[in-house]
């Protein structure tokens, strides 16, 4: 199966063949002791803890043997597309995984929400130090030198963070909801998979959650997609009556409601994951400890 909205940029398989399983460990064995040796000494690094976005679905996963015992034998293989990058992870410990990314990926959220929130206090400044009136216009003007590049290139960034985080978390769906149930490798696809009605029969807490709560998802898919295949975000300002500067992006969205809701979004639907999995894991395990 490919992963992305881009062409065929990714695979992500599900591989239950013992003797292929083998076959891959040996070539990738292979090809980082040619690459390492390459390399001279690996440099170890230390940086802060990042904070836990599934500490209670982490702890049950932990707890209750039950659910993971089922992918045993069973392994997730992801390669890019010129197979630059390649991982063969054990399917009962890929959760691992999805939580480091994802943990790593909303701190880099909000890092990026910080630099915008600072780019505009520099350009709110500029308008009130440089504005003036155009003569034969009228229209009111002000000078900015490269904060509007740089506050494109962290919107742009944002976008494909936040983007990328449901789609990570969508690899993990099967996992979670049992080795037969259906692969996703897009929140895109999962998303209209749950509003065809499947959720019904499997989960319909889940479809009720994207149905009722995550209207900002599909601002969020826009403007990503937008970035990723077409242009950069336009970064236009207005003024109202007092002189106040406003900050749109396409002239349609007001900036602030495309990054705070998106954000509150994405803590919400992570919040959603860690109780609902949680319960429906220890639900199906019957609490059965290790």
């Amino acid at each position: 199966m490919t992963l992305g909205d881009d062409e065929s940029i990714m695979r992500f398989d599900i591989i239950r063949d013992s003797k292929k399983v083998k076959r891959i460990q040996s070539q990738l064995q292979a090809t980082y002791r040619s690459s390492v040796s390459e390399r001279g000494t690996l440099v170890s690094y230390s940086m802060p803890a990042l904070p836990d976005l599934f500490p209670q679905l982490r702890a049950a996963l932990l707890q209750y043997s039950k659910h993971r015992e089922g992918f045993w034998g069973i392994y997730y293989y992801m390669e890019t597309k010129d197979q630059r990058v390649r991982k063969l992870i054990p399917a009962s410990e890929y959760y691992k995984t999805v939580f480091r990314s994802l943990s790593d990926k909303r701190y880099s959220l909000e890092l990026i929400r910080e630099r915008i929130r600072a780019l505009l206090n520099d350009i709110a400044r500029l308008h009130a130090q440089s504005r003036r009136i155009r003569p034969r216009t009228a229209q009111p003007a002000f000078s900015v030198a490269q904060q509007v590049y740089m506050l494109k290139g962290e919107l742009a960034a944002f976008l494909l963070f936040a983007r990328s985080m449901l789609d990570t978390v969508a690899t993990l769906f099967h996992f979670l909801y049992g080795p037969s149930s259906n692969q996703f490798v897009s929140f895109a696809d999962f998303a209209r998979y749950m509003s065809k009605g499947h959720g019904k029969g499997q989960d319909v807490a889940m479809e009720n959650f994207i149905r009722s709560e995550m209207s900002w998802f599909f601002t969020l898919r826009d403007f990503r997609d937008w970035v990723a295949h077409l242009g950069t975000v336009d970064v236009a300002f207005y003024e109202d009556s007092e002189a106040t500067l406003a900050t749109y992006t396409e002239h349609c969205q007001p900036l602030q409601d495309l990054v705070e809701p998106v954000l509150e979004g994405l803590d919400a639907f992570f919040k959603f994951v860690d109780d609902h999995f949680t319960d429906r894991i220890e639900q199906s395990s019957g609490k059965t400890k290790q």
